[in-house]
């Protein structure tokens, strides 16, 4: 017998759900979907964001895209096409679009993890156990993290640029020069990206950890917190993977780099700063976009 009462106290007592439900991938898409249109509407309207006239649609759009995805590409000359505010205007996308990247990478290491098979369980569920256990504390640790290796290496490069550029004028290209390393973005103040600091070692090493440190991710940068804190005995096999196969691409690029530039692009420079920029080129080309050589 049809009882209404009971129907739709039934039906009361159901959580509600949207009418369409929107994956994690397609939230990433429809985010940086967004924050391309923000960026691209920002290098058009607002005011004094570029020197010698307004940016062009096509500009705009290119930029935008450029630094959300943190490529490193341009197709103007950031340090004097783009104001002060314009040149903040972009570093603020590359922040944004590094840490959704990290943070959309890190969510995916913990789904995987609690999915992982019997035979996966060690090299996924390890890292994914590193991770905070809601998105909210996991965006809080992965930004204080991005705060404070940014900070540092931006400390770093003002101590050493200071004398060069001026202690007051130095801290700006400083911090940019940091964000932009540890999102792996590549976009420098100077018109000559690195290539004036190609003899400063100490300048090519501290930007190439920024990057090195901005791409191994999130979780691996845990680990190493939890194994210093003593919270954990050993680093995982994930971790040891990742840093294995950093250090295999980095050595064996660099020595590459070397025999091939010895009497070419490094023939000018001493035996130090010819290690160094092997290294800084090695480490640079895989995803940063920086370079210390035409």
């Amino acid at each position: 017998m049809h009882e209404p009462g009971r129907r739709s106290n039934a039906a009361a007592g159901r959580s509600w759900r949207p009418a369409v439900e929107i994956s994690p991938s397609r939230w990433l898409v429809i985010s940086f979907a967004g924050l391309i249109a923000i960026g691209t509407a920002g290098f058009l309207f607002l005011p004094g964001l570029a020197t010698g006239g307004d940016l062009r649609f096509v500009d705009a759009l290119f930029m935008a895209t450029s630094a959300v995805c943190v490529t490193g590409l341009s197709v103007i000359d950031v340090g004097t096409k783009l104001t002060p505010a314009g040149q903040l205007w972009l570093l603020l996308l590359i922040q944004a679009g590094g840490l959704g990247i990290l943070t959309f990478a890190t969510l995916v290491v913990r789904v995987v993890g609690r999915r992982a098979s019997l035979q996966v369980e060690e090299a996924a569920g390890g890292a994914a156990s590193l991770v905070a256990s809601t998105p909210g504390e996991l965006l809080r640790s992965v930004v204080v993290v991005t705060v404070a290796v940014e900070v540092t290496g931006a400390l770093a490069l003002w101590l050493l640029w200071g004398s060069r550029l001026g202690w007051l004028d130095a801290a700006w290209p400083a911090l940019f020069h940091a964000i932009s390393a540890f999102c792996n973005a590549g976009f420098s103040l100077f018109s000559d990206n690195l290539v004036g600091f190609a003899s400063s070692p100490l300048t090519l090493l501290v930007i190439g950890l920024l990057i090195v440190v901005g791409g191994i991710g999130f979780p691996v940068i845990e680990d190493f917190r939890l194994v210093r804190t003593g919270q954990r005995k050993r680093l995982t096999l994930s971790t040891r993977v990742v840093l294995v196969t950093t250090a295999v691409l980095v050595v064996s690029g660099s020595a590459a780099f070397l025999l091939f530039e010895l009497r070419n692009a490094f023939a000018t420079l001493d035996p130090v700063e010819r290690v160094a920029n092997a290294f800084f080129m090695a480490v640079t080309q895989r995803t940063a976009g920086f370079t210390t050589a035409d």
